[in-house]
């Protein structure tokens, strides 16, 4: 999972780049929706209609979906286990 971690990481910051870069934030926010859906190619697609949303297809918004696809990707932290794992390497090197 962690290249999917890294390929999203990637492809977010590409997304807000592309963002900025044709200013999109003057379009609609169907628009914007299309667009990113579009740019994220079959697989993602497929991935994002099998997402339950609080909000109308209408009614969504890029940030909705990009909150979605981190929490897809990312899925939760066990901060924990993220601490023993961060202690472990200190100690083991």
């Amino acid at each position: 999972m962690d290249g999917w971690m890294e390929n999203w990481r990637y492809f977010k910051q590409k997304w807000l780049n592309y963002a900025v870069i044709t200013n999109l934030a003057n379009q609609s926010r169907q628009y914007q929706v299309a667009l990113l859906l579009h740019v994220l190619g079959d697989q993602a697609l497929k991935i994002y209609n099998g997402f339950s949303f609080a909000s109308t297809d209408d009614n969504r918004t890029v940030a909705e979906i990009l909150a979605k696809f981190h929490q897809f990707v990312v899925g939760e932290i066990n901060e924990i286990y993220e601490h023993y794992v961060f202690t472990a390497r200190c100690t083991s090197a």
